[in-house]
């Protein structure tokens, strides 16, 4: 059993279709991540197929010899598991390195142990991890939701309007405005009535200043400089984020007005 292993490792290094299905009984059955493959002519097709897209390397099957139910033997028939690994690269992409376990099921034909059923699996690839440098961009405002007693409500309105940067050099600038504020009766920003002005101060926010990212927390920090509202100045806030795409998502535990809110950023390109 040890030399067919080292025969399927030279097939698969080599590109060798027709070397691999020689290794199967005729009436194999194949049970791939994609399906079924039924007989030794229809598994070197699919090979060759698979051979001709990718480019496989490092091919090395570990047969799990620690635990008596993986391993057998019974006559003619035999049966064994373990642990595969390879390097497969798509033409035109990066070498990728993959993993996962296989069963096999053998029969001796003429003194030659061949497959009679060969089953494996491709483990799934962790999840790529989010970096400080996926944040740093600009990114345009989608929505702003605050959550009181079990209900959201949009902020800033249905269409809230908002630019939100993040330098590479850990600076940060951000403004928003709820869509559709007045202008100013009197054409200058110092001769607004008390209507006007409340509606502009509860309509818009925004400061400036620096920001840390936990990648592992999924957490930002800012360091807030300065702000158009007085009482963050100089302040720490902590929120969580995700990013999803060329969507971001950040959760604040407590906004400018005491409640919960959540931000929904779309990255500009």
């Amino acid at each position: 059993l040890s030399a067919l292993g080292k025969a399927t490792d030279e097939a698969y290094n080599n590109g060798d279709a027709a070397a691999l299905a020689a290794l199967y009984t005729k009436d194999a059955l194949l049970l791939t991540n994609t399906g079924p493959v039924y007989g030794r002519e229809a598994i070197e097709k699919h090979d060759a197929d698979v051979f001709q897209k990718v480019h496989f390397s490092n091919h090395l099957d570990k047969r799990d010899e620690s635990s008596p139910h993986m391993i057998g033997m019974a006559g003619d028939e035999a049966w064994s598991s373990g642990q595969w690994s390879l390097t497969s690269q798509v033409k035109g992409a990066d070498p990728v390195e993959r993993t996962g376990y296989w069963l096999e099921i053998y029969s001796r034909e003429g003194g030659i142990w061949k497959k009679r059923v060969d089953a494996w699996n491709v483990t799934p690839a962790p999840a790529p991890q989010t970096t400080t440098t996926d944040l740093v961009g600009t990114w345009k405002l989608v929505s702003i939701t605050i959550e009181q007693d079990g209900k959201k409500t949009d902020f800033y309105g249905p269409n809230p309007q908002g630019q939100l940067i993040y330098e590479a050099n850990g600076r940060v600038s951000n403004i928003i405005t709820r869509s559709g504020l007045p202008k100013f009766a009197s054409d200058s920003r110092q001769l607004g009535t008390p209507e006007e002005n409340a509606e502009v101060v509860e309509g818009s926010i925004a400061y400036f200043g620096t920001y840390t990212v936990d990648a592992a927390a999924k957490t930002i920090t800012l360091h807030i400089e300065t702000c158009s509202y007085p009482n963050l100045n100089g302040l720490d806030r902590k929120s969580t984020f995700n990013i999803s795409g060329d969507e971001l998502t950040i959760t604040n535990p407590t906004s400018s007005i005491g409640l919960p809110d959540q931000l929904v950023w779309k990255r500009v390109k």
